[in-house]
């Protein structure tokens, strides 16, 4: 054959080649495409940490897809007058995931903190791992995840969106741990105005802002906690890596005050219209806020809220006796007895005072600041 019939047949066979090659990767290819909900073809490097007693462990994309799927129709709770509407969200139970990886059932950890790969976190509290079906979604509405969204995506029923953590990409797990008795309960307006403040831009608004560190008491017998337990007016609740919390601030004029806000967390991560803090054996507890949630009676001239009702969200500890204490050091000591006769009102100059009906007017305290158990 000559030189020209051999370039003929290679000229041909290179074209062959690449019109094949073509083919097999083209729209009409079943190669899997990385990302795609498809639990067959996804082969994703992209997966789930799971921390677990110290350890790291790394739960691919793909071994999650190997779990059971399941289906659910989940709706979240809503925030003021937003609607929520029904969502269709495909994944695996996170359940199966600690089952198969970690030996262990989701009721029996103390909390979990859903991490995003932004930076985004949130603590999930034991009483909602109890009760609550968790989803690890890779589809919702029928569709794939967005870009920006996957991985995973954490879906929990009946809870804030703020729950519904995007990105994410690490489930830190901790063992159940001691609630703190709660000793007394702190007045945060009043401890607020004999705090320096300082100026605080949120958004367009000029604000008056504290430092949580300086906000705190420090009572002998508390050690460093490691977290703390926040309550919004709506509901919400929200556990803090304590050193998160005590590096950040109260914004307590303006929008949504008292407000806890942090530079160094995503907006997403304040709680606005804090209703209580804990930390430690203390509740730090807004009195503008307890008239926005609890009911309200006339009484002794004033529009006032029943202590009772603050002692029972607060929790505070059954006593014998409670030592109430003002701004100025002026105490009154009031036995368990009389709790039911007590009411808390705001005075002119915007800090809370109790009365008791019945009682000598010694028992009434202005300014108020510290409500405690007597040991």
């Amino acid at each position: 054959m000559n030189r020209w019939g051999k370039n003929l047949i290679l000229s041909f066979c290179i074209i062959f080649t690449l019109v094949f090659l073509a083919a097999a990767c083209g729209p009409g290819s079943k190669e899997p495409v990385p990302g795609s909900a498809d639990k067959a073809s996804t082969e994703s490097p992209q997966g789930l940490v799971l921390s677990y007693n110290g350890k790291d462990i790394n739960v691919s994309l793909e071994q999650i897809m190997q779990l059971n799927e399941v289906t659910r129709e989940i709706t979240a709770v809503p925030k003021d007058d937003e609607e929520m509407k029904p969502r269709n969200v495909k994944g695996i139970l996170l359940e199966d995931v600690f089952q198969s990886y970690l030996g262990i059932s989701q009721k029996d950890a103390g909390s979990i903190r859903l991490e995003a790969g932004d930076g985004y976190a949130i603590e999930v509290a034991s009483d909602i791992l109890k009760t609550k079906e968790i989803i690890i979604a890779y589809e919702i509405d029928g569709k794939p995840l967005e870009d920006w969204e996957k991985p995973l995506r954490s879906v929990i029923p009946d809870v804030f969106e703020m729950y519904w953590v995007k990105n994410l990409i690490r489930i830190e797990i901790t063992d159940k741990r001691e609630q703190n008795q709660v000793k007394r309960i702190i007045f945060l307006e009043t401890r607020i105005s004999e705090v320096e403040n300082i100026d605080y831009a949120y958004y367009d608004e000029n604000s008056k802002a504290v430092k949580i560190s300086d906000l705190l008491f420090n009572f002998s017998e508390t050690e460093f906690q490691n977290y703390v337990f926040i309550m919004s007016t709506d509901g919400l609740e929200k556990i803090e890596k304590a050193e998160i919390f005590l590096d950040a601030y109260i914004k307590y004029t303006g929008q949504y005050a008292p407000m806890f806000l942090s530079e160094s967390l995503p907006k997403g991560m304040w709680v606005k219209d804090i209703l209580y803090f804990i930390y430690g054996s203390s509740v730090y507890f807004s009195e503008s806020s307890g008239f926005k949630v609890f009911d309200k009676v006339n009484t002794n001239g004033s529009q006032s809220i029943i202590l009772k009702d603050v002692f029972r969200s607060c929790g505070i500890s059954a006593s014998e006796k409670y030592l109430f204490k003002s701004l100025d050091g002026y105490t009154a000591e009031i036995e368990s007895g009389s709790i039911d006769k007590g009411f808390i009102y705001i005075q002119d100059n915007g800090l809370a005072a109790v009365y008791f009906e019945g009682l000598a007017k010694d028992a009434k305290v202005k300014d108020l600041i510290y409500i405690g158990i007597i040991e």
